[in-house]
Parts: C-alpha cells; sequence; structure tokens
C-alpha cells in the first residue's frame, strides 16, 4: 500500500521545496496513541486497526526509503513524562489528556472526531475529521439539496449532539427551510417514548403543512439508532416520510442483518452521509483488513485514522526533526499535498478538517447502495454509481461455438484488469465487475439468461442465432445489449444491439469477388448467421447450388454427396465451393479428404471458419485444406499491425506505439489462456472500454442514457481494433477483413481487405512504419519541438494550422517555410486542403497526387496523418 506514498512524497518535495535528507531523525521516534477502547465497541476495534495498519505500511514506507527512524506507537504512554507526539481518537474519554497536551505544546494529531473546543488557531492540535458544526452545516445543505423543505429532528441531549443540532438549524433555516423542534433525548435503552414524541412530531407537521411541502426525519444518533428504529416499526406516521441521518450507522451491516428494520429503512427511502473517499490501494488495503478482522465495512472514521497517521508520519519526515514547532509548522501543507484515503485534506486556521464532499447512501434489497455524491463547492447533489458496478456477461463458453466466446472473455477480463488499475491510480470510486453466465451456444438458453438477467446493460459474447432468439425482448424490455461477436447481417437494423464486429453484409464484396463468376456451390450453416450469409452471396452470383446442415448434425456423409451430385452435373471447371460454417468445418473438410474429385475444385470459407483451430489441428483437415488452398476472410486481427511495428522496433527504426504495447500484451494474455482464431479477444477488450467510458460520462446505469452516452464515446474513441464509429444499426462502422489460408499445417496470414482494396504483407509493413513515424514525430516534438527522420521508405511532413505553413518535409525540405496551400496537383486539387479536411486526432489514411516540386510530376502517396494541437503530421508512402 506504501508505493503510492513514494510516489506522493517525491511531488510534496517537489511543491513544498523541501530537501529529503533524513539526517537530523535517529531511532525510533515514539507517538502516543490515544485510547479508543473509551468509544463505542465498534468503532474502537476499527480505530485501533487502522492506527495499527497504518503505522505498520509507515513504517515499511520508511524503510523501503532507507530512513534511519521508525514510528513506535505507545498505547500505555503517561502524557506527563513520555512522548511529544499523540495521535488517535478526541472523545470525551480522551479530551482530558488532549487538553493536557494543549497546554504543554504537545503534538496531537486527532481523528475519528473532532471536538469544537479543541478548535483554537495557533495551537498544536489538529483534528483530522470535521467537527460538528461543519458537519450540521453540511446536513443542513444536503437536505435542502434533496428538496426537503421542513426538517423533524431527533438527536442526542449531549454536547456533541447539541452542536450538530445547532449547526444544522442556523443553516437549514437560513436557506428557508423550516426545522421543526424535533426530539432531544438522552441516550438509553429504551426509546418508546422519545419516539412516539417524534411520531406526534411528524403527525403534527402533516397536518399543519400543505401536501407539496416535503417533511423529513433527521436522525443524529449513534448504536441507539437500532432502538430508534425498532421502535419506529410501532408507528404508521413514520413511515409516511423519508428519513436522513448522519454518518456514524453509514455501511454498518446491523442496519441491514435485522430484515425488518432493513424493510422499513427503505420503505422510508433511508438516506445518510459519509466523508467522500478515495477508491486507491492504502483503501482497498484497509478495508481488506477490517472486513477480515472485525466483518464490518470500515466507517470514514477508520480511514481518517489511518491517513492521520501517514499526515503525522510525513510531517515528520518533511520537517526532517521531531521539534514539535516544525513539524506543526509543515503538517497542513502535508495533509493537502498528500493524497491518502481521505484525499487532499484541506485544514482550517484552527488546524481542523474543512468540510468536503459526501456520498449518499441508501438502503436497496437489504444491501448498502452509494446513490449520489454531495459537492461542496457547488452544494449540489450528483449521481454517481455504485462503488461495485456488475456487469452481466452472456457468452458462449461451452458448446461448438465456445472458441467465440471464451476468446471474447479473455479479452473482457484484461480489460475490465486494466481498468480497475487505472481507476485505482486515479483514485476513481468505483470498480467494474463482470457478472459471467455461459449460454451454450443454445438460442434458447440464452434467451432465459436475457430474461433472468440483473441489469439493463449487458456484454455480450454469443452468437449472432442466439441474439436473433432474444432481440425481441431485449428490445421490449428496454434493455442495452454490446456485442462483440455477432456479425449477422440479419441484426444489422436500428435497435438495442451495438455490435463492434462489422456486420457480414461488409464481407460480401469479399467473398463474391473471389468467387467471380464461377459455378459455385455453397455449404451453408442452417442457422441465422449462415441463412443471412448465403442469402446475401446467392443475391450476387449467376450460377450456383446451395447444400444446407443443421448446426447439431453428427454426419456429413449426405453433405458430401450432395455436393458430388452438383459437381457431376456441372462439372469441377470453373467450379468452387464455400464453406459458411464453425468449429464443423474440420469434419466437413475431412469428410470431403475421401473424394478425389473434391481436391480439383478450390475451396473458400468465411468468417465463421477462418483460423479455426480445429480445421488445422485434424490432421485430415488441414491437409485437405492446403491442397485445395482453402482461404478464408476474418475481421481484422488487430495484433498484426501491432506484431508488425514490433518487428520494425527489433531493426531498431523506433519504438512501438502505446496502443501497440497494449495489443500486444493482449495477445499474449488472450493465446496463453484460450485458442485464438476468431480474434475477438482485441473487440471484447474494446467493448469494456467503451461501456465504461460511457459509464463514467453519465454516472448511471440507466438503459437509455446509456445509449446515448455509448454512441457518443464510440464516435471518438480510437482502439485496439482501430475507430469505433457506429452506423445507423449501431454497428461499427469500419470492416477490415483479413485473409488466411492453411500452409504448412497452419493458418497462414495472406492479405488485409480494406475498402475494395488488398494489402499484402509488405504494405501493412509501410502502414505500420508510417505510423510509427508518425507517433514518434509526435512524442519528439511534445519533447523537443523538433523532429527528424532517417527513413528512406517513408516521408515524414509537419503542418502548422496556425501559420499554414510546412515546418518540417522529410522528402522535400524546400517546401519548409511555404504555404502548405499552395500545394496544387497537376489535376487542381489543392492537397493542403485535402490535408487539414481529412486529418483527424485518431487518425486516418489519405490518398492523394502528390506534386513532386522536383519533378513536377504527380505521384500517388497514401499517407497516415492525425492532428495534434495546432499540427498535422503525416508519414506519406508512394504507391507504385
Amino acid at each position: 500500500m506504501h508505493v503510492q506514498s513514494y510516489l506522493i512524497l517525491v511531488g510534496m518535495v517537489s511543491v513544498l521545496a523541501m530537501p529529503l535528507s533524513f539526517a537530523d531523525i535517529q531511532g525510533d521516534v515514539l507517538v502516543g496513541v490515544l485510547n479508543a477502547e473509551d468509544d463505542l465497541s465498534d468503532r474502537a476495534v476499527q480505530i485501533s486497526l487502522a492506527i495499527r495498519e497504518g503505522v505498520s505500511d509507515f513504517n515499511e514506507f520508511l524503510e523501503d526509503m532507507n530512513a534511519d527512524w521508525r514510528i513506535i506507537p505507545d498505547v500505555s504512554f503517561d502524557i506527563t513524562q513520555d512522548v511529544d507526539m499523540i495521535l488517535g481518537p478526541i472523545h470525551d474519554g480522551t479530551l482530558n489528556i488532549v487538553e493536557y497536551a494543549q497546554a504543554n505544546n504537545i503534538l496531537v494529531v486527532g481523528c475519528c472526531n473532532a471536538v469544537t473546543e479543541m478548535a483554537i488557531p495557533g495551537d498544536t492540535v489538529f483534528q483530522i475529521y470535521p467537527d460538528a458544526i461543519k458537519q450540521g452545516s453540511t446536513l443542513a445543505h444536503i437536505l435542502h439539496a434533496q428538496g426537503v423543505d421542513v426538517v423533524v429532528p431527533m438527536y442526542s441531549d449531549t454536547a456533541n449532539g447539541y452542536a450538530l443540532w445547532r449547526a444544522m438549524t442556523d443553516t437549514f433555516t437560513a436557506r428557508g427551510g423550516i426545522v421543526d423542534e424535533g426530539v432531544r433525548y438522552i441516550p438509553s435503552d429504551g426509546f418508546s417514548s422519545e419516539v412516539e414524541r417524534l411520531a406526534k412530531r411528524v403527525q403534527d407537521n402533516l397536518n399543519t403543512h400543505d401536501s407539496d411541502v416535503n417533511i423529513a426525519v433527521l436522525l443524529m444518533a449513534h448504536d441507539e439508532n437500532l432502538h430508534v428504529f425498532e421502535s419506529a416499526l410501532l408507528h404508521d406516521v413514520l413511515y409516511m416520510v423519508p428519513w436522513f441521518a448522519d454518518e456514524y450507522m453509514t455501511e454498518n451491516p446491523a442496519l441491514i442483518q435485522n430484515s425488518t428494520i432493513s424493510s422499513f429503512l427503505e420503505s422510508v427511502n433511508y438516506t445518510s452521509i459519509q466523508m467522500a473517499k478515495t477508491l486507491n490501494a492504502q483503501h482497498d488495503g484497509l478495508k481488506e483488513t477490517i472486513l477480515d478482522t472485525n466483518n464490518m465495512s470500515p466507517g470514514a472514521f477508520a480511514y481518517t485514522a489511518y491517513d492521520a497517521v501517514w499526515i503525522l508520519g510525513m510531517s515528520i519526515l518533511m520537517a526532517d526533526t521531531t521539534d514539535i514547532a516544525s513539524v506543526s509548522a509543515v503538517l497542513p501543507d502535508v495533509a493537502y499535498n498528500y493524497t491518502g484515503i481521505m484525499g487532499n485534506i484541506t485544514l482550517d486556521i484552527s488546524g481542523d478538517m474543512r468540510s468536503g464532499d459526501y456520498t449518499l447512501w441508501s438502503i436497496r434489497d437489504s444491501t448498502w447502495e452509494r446513490t449520489s455524491r454531495y459537492i461542496h463547492e457547488t452544494q449540489q447533489i450528483i449521481p454517481v454509481l455504485p462503488s461495485t458496478v456488475i456487469i452481466p456477461v452472456i457468452a458462449d463458453i461451452t458448446g461448438d461455438l465456445s472458441v467465440l466466446g471464451r476468446e471474447g472473455l479473455a479479452g473482457m477480463a484484461l480489460a475490465t484488469d486494466d481498468f480497475n488499475a487505472d481507476q485505482q491510480e486515479m483514485s476513481a470510486d468505483w470498480r467494474l465487475e463482470l457478472n459471467i453466465m455461459d449460454s451454450e451456444t443454445d438460442p434458447e438458453k440464452h434467451l432465459e439468461l436475457i430474461q433472468d438477467v440483473d441489469g439493463g446493460i449487458i456484454l455480450s459474447c454469443a452468437s449472432s442465432n442466439s441474439l436473433a432468439k432474444s432481440l425481441d425482448y431485449i428490445n421490449e424490455r428496454g434493455l442495452v445489449v454490446v456485442s462483440s461477436c455477432s456479425t449477422s447481417a440479419e441484426l444489422s437494423i436500428p435497435d438495442s444491439l451495438y455490435r463492434l464486429s462489422p456486420d457480414d453484409g461488409n464481407i460480401i464484396d469479399l467473398l463474391t469477388t473471389q468467387l467471380e463468376d464461377r459455378y459455385t456451390i455453397i455449404i451453408v450453416r442452417n442457422d441465422s448467421w449462415g441463412i443471412a450469409q448465403s442469402l446475401q452471396i446467392s443475391e450476387r452470383l449467376n450460377n450456383y447450388t446451395i447444400v444446407s446442415y443443421l448446426p447439431d448434425a453428427q454426419n456429413y456423409t449426405n453433405i458430401i454427396h450432395d455436393t458430388l451430385d452438383a459437381i457431376t452435373v456441372h462439372g469441377t471447371q470453373n467450379t468452387a465451393i464455400l464453406l459458411l460454417g464453425f468449429a464443423e468445418s474440420a469434419d466437413i473438410l475431412s469428410a470431403a479428404a475421401d473424394h478425389d474429385v473434391l481436391y480439383d475444385v478450390p475451396w473458400f470459407g468465411s468468417n465463421g471458419n477462418a483460423r479455426h483451430p480445429k480445421i488445422v489441428d485434424d490432421a485430415r483437415s488441414s491437409n485437405f485444406a492446403e491442397l485445395v488452398s482453402f482461404t478464408a476472410p476474418m475481421n481484422a486481427d488487430a495484433t498484426i499491425p501491432a506484431k508488425l511495428q514490433l518487428n520494425l522496433s527489433y531493426s531498431g527504426t523506433m519504438p512501438v506505439t502505446d496502443l501497440a504495447q497494449t495489443t500486444l500484451r493482449l495477445d499474449h494474455y488472450v493465446s496463453d489462456r484460450v485458442p485464438v482464431a476468431y480474434a475477438s479477444g482485441p473487440v471484447a477488450y474494446d467493448s469494456v472500454w467503451l461501456t465504461v467510458m460511457a459509464l463514467n460520462n453519465i454516472q448511471s446505469l440507466e438503459p437509455e442514457a446509456f445509449q446515448s452516452a455509448f454512441v457518443d464515446v464510440a464516435a471518438s474513441y480510437d482502439g485496439i481494433i482501430g475507430p469505433t464509429t457506429l452506423n445507423e444499426a449501431g454497428d461499427i462502422s469500419l470492416a477490415l477483413y483479413d485473409i488466411w489460408t492453411v500452409q504448412n499445417g497452419d493458418w497462414t496470414f495472406q492479405s488485409r481487405y480494406n475498402d475494395g482494396v488488398l494489402l499484402s504483407v509488405d504494405d501493412m509493413r509501410l502502414q505500420s512504419l508510417a505510423t510509427l513515424v508518425v507517433e514518434n514525430a509526435i512524442a519528439d516534438f511534445n519533447a523537443n519541438h523538433t523532429v527528424s527522420l532517417q527513413n528512406d521508405e517513408v516521408s515524414l511532413f509537419i503542418l502548422d494550422t496556425s501559420t499554414d505553413e510546412i515546418i518540417s518535409h522529410s522528402a522535400h525540405p524546400s517546401l519548409v517555410g511555404t504555404s502548405y496551400y499552395d500545394l496544387i496537383n497537376l489535376q487542381g486539387v489543392n492537397i493542403g486542403e485535402l490535408i487539414i479536411r481529412e486529418a483527424t486526432t485518431s487518425g486516418s489514411w489519405e490518398l492523394h497526387a502528390w506534386p513532386n516540386p522536383d519533378t513536377g510530376v504527380d505521384e500517388t502517396i497514401t499517407a497516415w496523418i492525425k492532428s495534434h494541437g495546432n499540427h498535422i503530421f503525416g508519414s506519406g508512402i508512394y504507391v507504385p
């Protein structure tokens, strides 16, 4: 947990302009720890654990820093003799010690509670917790923001309870609200009479005010909350108004373990508050420790106890002395610059924590749920996601499409890990969890899972056939499904299904181009995917025969016989066979190997069987596929350009891009776990990132809002699979395909199909080089404001849009300083205008005739161009 704090310390050294010598502190630093046992039991255990963990982590941090001192906590110290520094909870049981310390210049870093009497400017008592006055004022602002008009308070007859009530009342009435006299009680075991008085006050207010006046109960109590709720169950009127509470019982399991009380709190929309915290590594570690030991989720007081240790320790470290005046002088700046569990802590003139943001919590389905966030600066309440967002995933983990589903799940798993790591690094306040369900390549099972799913947003790596079965239900119920595996053109309609794999309508041009004017025997899997492909293809062929089989067929003898009959009629000359299937394609190829005439015609596949491991794992099907030049296209594999970049990097050209590094890491992650066949891993990886980015934008799990946000995010996202802009049907617009064939018993990449153009491996290598040149030029320009290129295969140019000038051109240096609007080719096309118009922040390819100033001849160039700030970077490749 201490690694993050090392980075924070480095930042503080810079901010505070202080050296770190460690020279003036030797040995152990004794720190007195105030007794938490006089506080209430569960709270005391958590505080003690938090301080212990804080000391342990901080000392481990000191060891890694090679410091010569450690913090030694002393829980049995003598305030008059032993210590100069104290930390821990300030409450009635420790107040006399703190008062002595205050009078005798002993440093106190208080946590877990704050006493208004200690708010004295210039003293040595610092309270890492907002006092009752600040909390009461915050409660008032929250009630006002929630639309409450009249507050009926119930609060304890203690100094803290009175201060809380007084501050809330003053602030709420100042904002135009009404505070009823409420109920002030003496803490005890019995609360029936006090709650009866509360019920009467609520009834009187309901009778007095119009129905459009919002009345609420505000409970400010400690463990006696439970007794109050038990008595409240007996009064119907207390069910008629919403209840609010301070933070003492927030996330306390006692309120949800009693089903009767939990139901009551749900019915009254019980809302309690908690100081906002950051979900960093320190938070996660402390929460796990307290859950394991105390079986309770920590309260904010525990987190402030942990942070108090670090703030004191860091202050000693920054002061480089144990001198109280020196440590006290730096402590406020340390608290502000140290990003602990509670974030950056601002102390007021008295050295006490200022009010900050709060999260609002309610009980839903007998579970604590974070519902919104109060922003202190604006005094507004904004929606937030739960601390753990659980997204259902339905995938074909078993069945004949299990390779597709398992590959996609591996991509989703890494994306989830990467996202959560980023969230932790940024101290963001929610994490993603996937609830994975197996649809078994069975449409009926898929529909059953969809009907039982808990949540309106679903990630999918199931077949098109399964999604087609469930589509009506998905649309009727307003669900949103993000699919990384479905490609059937049948599903390319405006609906609530968003697909990141290009639909098969895009692959038809490629398949029909391969088949040209041949007589084609189409062997097709009889499901929605196969039928849709075969119908689209047959519409564009002049002469064909369709031979279909059921997805669950076990014997393909009849299929082969029907194919042989078709060849007998039409012969082998100018005949081709197109196999539209999935894993079963290996069995069909193996069965075909028994018939000599089937070796005399070329075989083609589609994106269902391209690169499928079963075809090359079976010796008979592999050998037959190689002999008949079995060729099949599939959705473009994002790892191929990344691997080409890696090869270029190995050759010493330049380092690979960050995106390529992520792509290669994903490739290793997926291939180490499952067979790679469909390149669904990269698509699934991007599907998770698009989903979480959309959720971050709206801070809501509401499906309708998510749809709009998802489309917007996809329009600007450039992921592993490239730009993810969606068309009107909600499917990805970009349609790239790789063509694979079987050679030497394995799948071999042959070429890439991009909008009617076939790119060879050499073509793609040059494109990868051009991309690398641009990315590295941007990095060099950011760092040094200069760029250089030593490569004869591609050129580099940079345009400055603020001056309309060419500021760099590796192929034609004479153009530097001229206006790019003067670049007009022999056809009259203004190349400068063309590049400016086509450049995007994510990058794009652009083809043009470049006017060579040295020869006066137009030369065809394809260029990778990318805008960055006021500049456009481009790398051109000459096209023969």
